[in-house]
């Protein structure tokens, strides 16, 4: 089982993973975008809290979103599909994906 925080940058994508990342890193990372595609499934980050704490991070920073909710456990390729042309027509320029290994 893996403990404590990690950072995982591989080109322009960055993957934060551990408890507290969200309130500690996310409103530093959003600056300077303008309007993001937040992605996530039905229930895992509402319930968690993840979700709120994504958009509070979002508005404290002055970043809109815009919420894609359908990814399921072991998504098929329609829904990535689905996604990116969300983030297309409502002009985002940062994707931001809440929850877990699916």
């Amino acid at each position: 089982m893996l403990a404590g925080k990690f950072r995982l940058r591989y080109n322009d994508v960055e993957v934060y993973f551990g408890r507290g990342v969200l309130k500690e890193k996310l409103e530093e990372v959003v600056k300077g975008y303008v309007k993001a595609l937040v992605i996530t499934s039905k229930t895992a980050a509402r319930v968690s809290g993840a979700l709120l704490d994504v958009a509070r991070a979002l508005s404290s920073a002055g970043v809109g979103y815009v919420l894609y909710d359908k990814v399921a456990p072991n998504p098929y390729t329609s829904m990535a599909d689905e996604a990116a042309e969300l983030a297309e027509s409502e002009g985002a320029d940062l994707i931001l994906a809440v929850g877990g290994g699916s």
